[in-house]
């Protein structure tokens, strides 16, 4: 990779979903944001949490369900959503998925 710019060629293909469980890459990580690319097996969920930073994520693959907030979502390839800082939030997903997370860093210290 080089230090100005980072690519990926195909993020369905990046990496293999796993039967069961998570996986999560870290594809680019500097001061001004973090972007993590999941692997979600079918009917595997990440509980509700909650983020420092706002944060905006993209379904590339699979079927999924996204609560954001007090709103259950269907996401579909290329949903797309922004969350605030500190939005509750799980993800269950309903067939193996590929999910883009990008964390966008407004901290400073």
């Amino acid at each position: 990779m080089s230090e100005s710019f980072s690519f990926v060629a195909n993020l369905a293909e990046h990496l293999q979903i796993p039967e069961a469980g998570i996986l999560s890459v870290t594809l680019h990580e500097s001061d001004a944001c973090r972007i993590v690319l999941f692997g979600f097996g079918a009917g595997q969920e990440m509980s509700w949490h909650t983020a420092t930073d706002p944060a905006t994520i993209q379904l590339v693959s699979g079927r999924a369900t996204w609560s954001l907030g007090t709103e259950r979502l269907e996401a579909a390839p290329g949903s797309w959503a922004y969350m605030a800082a500190h939005l509750p939030h799980a993800i269950a997903a309903h067939e193996p998925s590929v999910m883009l997370l990008v964390l966008h860093r407004t901290r400073t210290t």
